[in-house]
């Protein structure tokens, strides 16, 4: 018993000394992690989160490095970006026979990843440091490292990192970044240093179109990153020699937690973790804007700086596939709803050609072919008759036409290199133009005649009610001797509470009484342009619009300035008059009318 009692006895000593290690005899599987020996970086099995539910996984599992000392799980590296594990507890990473570090599927009996380095010695160890380096190095003498992490980035640059190019074998140190927000494989953009050998960074598309970069090295700044001034809180050096050249950097205070990244699209980011918010922030970004990033949002889709996300499929496409988008990956594009009518084959006599969609004011796409055409009629002609013509446009250098897809476009873009494209769509695509054009005039006349019935409606009601309650108030000033008033005197009298229903005995807003006055008066006006419409007497009634006294229309002008005015007679006596106050004015009103009042002009 004593023996198996110190064999384990050493077993856990050996463990609790070497929780950063990775030997050929402690192989890491499963939930283990091995943690860096300040604490600061560990290293496990990982499964991103699916989409925005942090709870939940993917189900798919990678070798990865993180942050261990904040509370915000962060992965800095991972190993088998492409061939995910689908159970942990069946993968092991171990030290292999000639001394490299693997990582094997023992379900399949299958390695998925190694360092794939020589080895001059089987006995060898892997190390997590705590700049975040997973070392693999001789396990009898620790400054012969084989291979770093560290040097093999994937979408972060950490300090102490190299990033450039390895002159002997042409390989170049980049940053990937990820598909999408829960898949590592290796996205379609890249930052690397140039292979030129010039001293300036580039991001690229697809391996082949630079839309991003750093401007040259001048031995303290990249000439196009202004924000890198005295303050900066990163050493920057560049080291060339026969075998190598390549960017390297440290932090100025240790303390500081920061990071490089290329994110999911596109973009070179600086981030710094702050301790009291608990997150990360964003100190710097190129290029600016997102829609700046060549090819963001795929094939027929367009970017636009005004909507989130920013990323839209064209008119006549669709997400291609949507489980992508969902995840913030865009370049996968859009594809088309409805075939060209020159790609079905059909000669069916109801079958509509083709039609184009006006786009304005979009960024063109790249890779426009010049065509020969002295018009826009013809331009569009030219690219009707050929299936492969997805778009054209006409301006003043001439005819373009587009084949194949159509990458990069903005919407709201106004800089060099924009104009209207003519996209080609499905006829069904579009609506018809005389259908449209008869709905379009039948909906205009509709609206302006409702508009003209509602405004007749309201002169109506508004000319009742102050003819009433004029009558009603001059009753009750004369007792029943009516007295004739000119537009003049109302106009400049301003005492619009006499104009109420004495039944509301002065319970009313005088500035709601002289806001309808104002609207009835400006809706009589002579000039139909001087009136207001439907919306502006809605917002004016509603406190939203002010207007100020309205001129006198001509029509009361005359009678205003004529020596005869307006005469109101009333045959109502004193003892009606005082019926009047105790009962309804509406109904005295009417009896007092047909009772013998009569209007009378000369």
């Amino acid at each position: 018993m004593a023996p198996v009692f110190f064999l384990l006895l050493f077993s856990q000593i050996f463990l609790c000394t070497a929780v950063d290690t990775i030997n050929s005899t402690t192989p890491l599987s499963g939930m283990q992690k091995i943690v860096s020996k300040g604490g600061r970086f560990a290293l496990g099995f990982y499964t991103p989160p699916q989409g925005n539910n942090t709870a939940s996984g993917t189900g798919n599992y990678y070798i990865a490095i993180w942050y261990n000392n904040i509370p915000l799980q962060t992965t800095v590296w991972t190993a088998n970006s492409d061939v995910p594990v689908s159970d942990p507890t069946t993968a092991s990473l171990s030290i292999g026979s000639d001394g490299n570090l693997v990582l094997l599927d023992q379900s399949k009996n299958r390695q998925l990843w190694s360092t794939n380095v020589s080895v001059a010695s089987n006995s060898t160890v892997a190390v997590i440091q705590d700049g975040g380096s997973l070392d693999l190095m001789d396990a009898t003498n620790s400054s012969k490292v084989y291979w770093r992490s560290i040097d093999h980035p994937t979408n972060t640059w950490l300090p102490g990192g190299k990033l450039g190019l390895n002159k002997t074998t042409g390989v170049s140190q980049r940053l990937v970044p990820w598909r999408n927000n829960a898949n590592p494989s290796p996205g379609l953009f890249s930052l690397e240093l140039d292979p030129n050998g010039t001293t300036q960074y580039f991001i690229q598309w697809n391996d082949s179109i630079t839309y991003w970069t750093s401007g040259p090295w001048n031995g303290n700044i990249f000439s196009l990153v202004p924000e890198m001034t005295a303050g900066y809180n990163y050493n920057f050096r560049f080291i060339n020699n026969v075998s190598e050249s390549y960017f390297i950097y440290s932090m100025k205070d240790d303390s500081i937690i920061s990071r490089f990244t290329i994110d999911v699209n596109g973009q070179i980011k600086q981030w710094t973790w702050v301790p009291a918010s608990e997150n990360w922030i964003l100190f710097w970004s190129q290029p600016r804007t997102q829609c700046e990033v060549y090819g963001l949002c795929g094939a027929y889709g367009s970017c636009n700086l005004n909507v989130l996300p920013f990323c839209n499929c064209i008119k006549g496409f669709n997400q291609k596939f949507q489980s992508d988008w969902d995840l913030q990956d865009f370049t996968g594009g859009c594809k088309r709803n409805v075939p060209l009518q020159c790609q079905t084959n059909s000669s069916s006599a109801q079958t509509q050609p083709d039609k184009f969609y006006s786009m304005v004011s979009v960024r063109l796409p790249d890779n426009a072919q010049s065509a020969v055409a002295a018009s826009s009629q013809a331009c569009q002609v030219a690219c009707l008759n050929n299936c492969s013509c997805n778009a054209y446009t006409y301006n003043n250098s001439g005819c373009f036409v587009w084949h194949g897809d159509l990458i990069n476009l903005q919407d709201q873009y106004n800089g060099n290199g924009g104009g209207t494209l003519f996209l080609r769509l499905a006829a069904s695509e579009l609506p018809d133009s005389k259908k449209s054009k008869k709905m379009i005039i039948g909906a205009v006349v509709g609206g302006v005649a409702a508009a003209l019935i509602i405004l007749a409606i309201v002169l109506f009601i508004v000319f009742q009610k102050c003819r009433r309650d004029r009558t009603l108030r001059i009753s009750k000033t004369t007792g029943g001797a009516l007295i004739a008033f000119r537009y003049s005197d109302l106009q400049h009298e301003g005492d619009v509470q006499t104009l109420l229903d004495p039944r509301l005995n002065g319970d009313a807003s005088a500035d709601e009484l002289t806001k309808a006055c104002k609207v009835a008066c400006w809706c009589i006006q002579d000039d139909e342009n001087g009136r207001p419409t439907m919306g502006q007497v809605v917002q004016i009634l509603e406190g939203f619009l002010d207007v100020n006294m309205p001129p006198v229309p001509r029509s009361l002008k005359i009678l205003d300035e004529s020596p005869d005015v307006i005469n109101f007679f009333s045959d109502v006596s004193s003892s009606q008059t005082s019926q009047m106050h105790n009962s309804t004015a509406s109904s005295q009103t009417k009896s007092s009318t047909s009772g013998g009042s009569q209007f009378q002009s000369t």
